[in-house]
């Protein structure tokens, strides 16, 4: 089978064109600032109501405030967004959390929590607001 120059330009453009429209969220530490709630939570794909109180409270200093796991008294501990992640570290331990999507008032936050994939809907705080 021959392939014209116009023909096999195509097959190599129309592929490039799909990958270059796929958008990284890339935020500004700044956007991320202030308290989240959980508005929807799925563990492994499917929704769980055992995360109903989650929240994560991202301070100025690259410190934050978290309940995951869900307790009684947040866990106190630094975080860095960087590449689309925020990743949270306290001690020797990093939760990495991909950033599926960020606006000024809700984000999505994807992670892998002792073995469970989750899924967190946050809406930003009305306090924060």
């Amino acid at each position: 089978m021959k392939f014209s120059g116009t023909r096999l330009l195509l097959l190599f453009v129309i592929p490039w064109s799909f990958y270059s429209c796929k958008k990284e969220i890339d935020p500004t530490p700044q956007l991320v600032l202030g308290r989240w709630e959980i508005k929807e939570a799925y563990r492994n794909g499917r929704p769980t109501e055992s995360l109903d109180d989650l929240f994560f409270e991202f301070k100025a200093e690259e410190k934050m405030a978290t309940n995951l796991p869900v307790t009684e008294v947040p866990m106190e501990a630094r975080y860095e967004v960087k590449k689309g992640k925020i990743e949270q570290t306290q001690g020797e331990i990093t939760l990495v959390y991909q950033i599926e999507s960020l606006t000024d008032s809700s984000m999505a936050l994807i992670t892998n929590f002792k073995g469970f994939d989750f899924r967190f809907v946050l809406g930003r705080s009305p306090l924060y607001n």
